[in-house]
């Protein structure tokens, strides 16, 4: 079979795992009510209004940060920090079966591409949280490697630089990085020269390139886009039994 690409990196949330669709709401609320209880001095309900106000206007934004702003200053950080961990890290097993829904078509084009090519996977977040994620859809087997770093800037990067060096076999070998982050799915995959697939989807939607670095080789809705595309460039070759 001839490959998609040499070596394949998928980010998790919102690309593989429908996040913004089932996860994301329980963990900005829970986040929310942590803040509160640190000392926001906000009700529920303006917190919540007030994070949407803040991704719409600014995508890339540290909304736990910007919310911890109607704060006194001496416990801003104290309380920004509250929401982020509780956003990120949270016992997953306390969590129905029905919240972890993959994206459309995520697990047939993990299947298609692991047939092809040599798969890997760079997720932001809280470790532990992120490992339970991964063993409730049941995808650590499409991986040849699984790196799991902490939310920021640079961090991906980091990720996607080891997995160039461990992995490249000759100058001329493709790789591409597939998520729906255009600034660290992408842009930091691109300073690889690296080609990537933008699945545009989930909370981060509407954020949109700043640099030639973070617009994609290529974009989809969905993995089902992206597989659909894929089966008619890369058709599966069945032998005919009478031959």
């Amino acid at each position: 079979m001839k490959p998609l690409f040499e070596q394949i990196v998928f980010d998790l949330d919102d690309t593989l795992l429908d996040t913004s669709g089932t996860l994301v709401p329980i963990a900005v609320r829970r986040a929310c009510l942590a803040m509160i209880d640190a000392g926001l001095p906000m009700t529920i309900d303006s917190a919540l209004l007030r994070r949407t106000e803040l991704l719409r206007l600014n995508p890339r934004i540290d909304t736990w940060t910007e919310l911890a702003q109607a704060a006194p200053e001496p416990i801003r950080a104290r309380i920004a920090k509250a929401g982020s961990d509780a956003f990120y890290r949270y016992n997953v097993d306390e969590l129905p079966a029905s919240a972890f829904r993959p994206q459309e078509g995520a697990l047939e084009l993990l299947h298609f591409a692991s047939q092809r090519s040599k798969l890997h996977l760079v997720s932001a977040g809280d470790e532990q949280t992120q490992r339970k994620k991964i063993e409730r859809l049941a995808i650590e087997k499409f991986f040849a490697s699984i790196h799991l770093v902490a939310p920021g800037p640079g961090n991906k990067h980091r990720a996607f630089a080891e997995i160039d060096r461990k992995f490249r076999t000759s100058p001329e070998e493709r790789f591409v990085s597939i998520g729906n982050r255009v600034d660290t799915d992408l842009g930091e995959a691109k300073t690889l020269g690296w080609s990537t697939i933008w699945i545009r989807a989930g909370e981060h939607v509407s954020l949109q390139p700043l640099t030639s670095q973070e617009i994609p080789d290529f974009e989809a809705g969905s993995p089902m886009v992206l597989l659909r595309l894929w089966e008619q460039q890369f058709p599966t070759t069945v032998k005919d039994p009478n031959v």
